[in-house]
């Protein structure tokens, strides 16, 4: 019996010896020459190996294809099918930087980003379609120095070089602008929870103090646009998850003449990971740009939010171990925040009207003007507040650039009326 289990197993190694196939690839540049240390997986599940200093590498398999990918740093990832005993030359195109060469409108001047005078950032559309379409948080994280979290779902705080300001539910010492005018109100909140991914399409972040161009005592300013000058199409996103999640955007970009608009629905809720913990935000926003010539265009933005989300409230330790999904539970002096129906109900309306003008090759000038309104409701644990705000705001600035020479001049003015009545909740 021992000899013919030996037999056997002899024989399947040598089938299995047989079913193996053999196959050689070279890695080369777009020029001809050999990338060494290219890692070669098996269709991006597991790693074979890595290409040696002729840029070649072999290995074996038991089927007759495969498809491999070849990931190498500053190149582009690339996927190939290789054939059995066809040898093969792989071109890996190098990556631009694409970066470094975009193109960035900061204190008034166009530069890339490297030739910017501040530290600037910017989080194309192609980079936020690259995470979920629910939160800024991861594109926003993927940007050195810059940190921003959510306390509930729907509740961000920003972090610009460390420098915070406590905002109980919005964003403050970060000046925010939407097609050149503030959506920051005059006392220097935001309410950035109230726009979706789906709404912006570029966003430009500069670190630090923006004090000479966007007001005085900020830790940062982010600039976004929701340009309506794209090619005529429809974009249509729908996502699905656990704990309820459920979102979906539609944009509309579409043009009559000299006429160029975009039209965005947005729709996001879920039930939340903890106890009371539940959000809901529809968002609808149109912009549209007139272009009657190459000098002068005049773009309108608006859009209505309506965010609503529960705030289940911080826990122990103790109650952590317990369970940690339970929303904060009543005290001697206060009741639950499932009892007190502790919640966000936020909806804001907001208009802006920017007229660019290219006065001469030197000259450019932008004026804007913008008008918000913003219902703030939050039955708390403690108390009940309500606060309506309207705002209003215009700005203007002249650019002259000759040469190496750049300069700017301009003005922004902002108002805002706050009523807030603070009660009971019971």
């Amino acid at each position: 019996m021992n000899k013919i289990s030996i037999f056997l197993c002899l024989l399947l190694f040598a089938a299995n010896s047989y079913s193996q196939q053999s196959f050689t690839i070279k890695v080369i540049t777009e020029k001809g020459e050999a990338i060494p240390g290219v890692v070669v997986s098996n269709n991006n599940i597991f790693a074979l190996g890595i290409t040696n200093d002729a840029g070649s590498f072999s290995f074996t398999h038991t089927t007759d294809s495969i498809i491999l990918t070849l990931t190498a740093t500053d190149y582009i990832t690339n996927r190939s099918l290789v054939v059995k005993n066809i040898y093969r030359e792989i071109i890996l195109t190098k990556k631009t930087l694409e970066k470094a060469e975009e193109t960035v409108t900061v204190f008034g001047r166009k530069s890339t980003v490297v030739n910017a005078a501040a530290a600037v950032a910017i989080i194309n559309k192609s980079s936020l379609n690259k995470y979920d379409q629910q939160s800024f948080t991861a594109a926003f994280n993927t940007v050195p120095g810059v940190k921003m979290d959510e306390r509930s779902p729907g509740s961000y705080r920003l972090n610009i070089r460390g420098n915070l300001l406590r905002s109980t539910f919005g964003v403050r010492n970060v000046k925010m602008y939407l097609n050149e005018l503030p959506i920051t109100d005059a006392s220097g909140n935001t309410y950035f929870n109230q726009l979706a991914p789906a709404l912006l399409g570029t966003i430009q972040i500069i670190k630090g103090p923006g004090g000479s161009m966007y007001g005085a005592g900020t830790g940062g300013v982010v600039l976004m646009r929701n340009d309506a000058m794209q090619k005529p199409g429809t974009d249509l996103s729908i996502t699905g998850g656990s704990y309820g999640l459920f979102t979906a955007s539609a944009t509309n970009h579409f043009s009559i003449k000299k006429t160029n608009s975009a039209f965005t629905l947005a729709h996001q809720q879920d039930d939340g990971y903890r106890e009371h913990s539940a959000m809901r935000r529809d968002v609808a926003g149109y912009t549209v740009a007139y272009k009657p010539n190459d000098k002068h265009t005049l773009t309108a933005t608006t859009y209505y939010s309506n965010l609503f989300y529960q705030t289940p409230g911080g826990l122990t330790a103790s109650q952590v171990v317990e369970n940690p999904k339970q929303a904060r539970p009543p005290t001697t002096l206060f009741r639950s925040a499932v009892a007190q129906k502790a919640a966000i109900y936020l909806s804001t309306i907001y208009a802006s009207l920017a007229d660019v003008i290219i006065i001469n090759k030197y000259w450019k000038n932008t004026t804007g003007v913008y008008f918000s309104y913003t219902d703030f409701k939050n039955p708390a644990i403690r108390n009940y507040e309500k606060k309506f705000e309207k705002g209003a705001g215009a700005r203007t600035v002249f650019n002259f650039e000759k040469n190496k020479l750049s300069a700017s001049v301009g003005a922004e003015l902002q108002h805002s009326f706050i009523n807030t009545a603070t009660h009971g909740n019971k």
